[in-house]
């Protein structure tokens, strides 16, 4: 039985890696500060988003990846609360 979902688009894959290499990089640049934790946080919750999509058949891996996006859409909206 084939798959209903399609694969990500280059231009969603694009765009996830560019996300997390900025997070990344505003990361490594200010690590303590708590507001580049948080922001960190989005962008990976973003990458995990755009780049990884389950594909229906719901084996082991698939599974992992479908719980990794449900995770990563709880943690993106709550990534915005702050913290005074």
């Amino acid at each position: 039985m084939k798959c209903p979902r399609t694969p990500p688009s280059p231009t969603s894959t694009r765009w996830a890696s560019r996300s997390c290499l900025i997070g990344l990089f505003v990361y490594f640049r200010r690590g303590s500060a708590q507001k580049a934790q948080h922001f960190y946080v989005f962008c990976l919750a973003s990458f995990i988003s755009l780049a990884f999509h389950y594909t229906g058949y719901l084996d082991a891996f698939d599974s992992l990846i479908l719980l990794g996006n449900v995770a990563a859409g709880l943690i993106a909206p709550r990534s915005f609360c702050t913290s005074a």
